[in-house]
């Protein structure tokens, strides 16, 4: 058996020199940066929708609150 690495298709490839080696390093952890800064980033999204949906309900629950309030004046009133 050969002792040159297979591609991922099982294709044999030439060994690599020590800067293309260094290049490859780079490359994949540039690429493991990227996918944990995606990562964040979407953790982030997920937080903010969070965060909206929330004022949504205290703007809802506000209003209501008012209006009860507003009600509750008005019916005072007319007694």
């Amino acid at each position: 058996m050969s002792d040159t690495p297979l591609q991922r298709n099982g294709t044999a490839t030439a060994p690599m020199s020590c800067e293309e080696a260094q290049l490859h390093k780079e490359r994949l952890q540039a690429l493991a940066e990227k996918r944990k800064r995606q990562a964040e980033i979407e953790d982030k999204r997920s937080q903010l929708d969070d965060l909206v949906l929330q004022l949504q309900h205290l703007k809802s629950k506000a209003m209501s609150r008012r209006w009860l309030l507003q009600e509750w004046v008005w019916r005072k009133r007319s007694w």
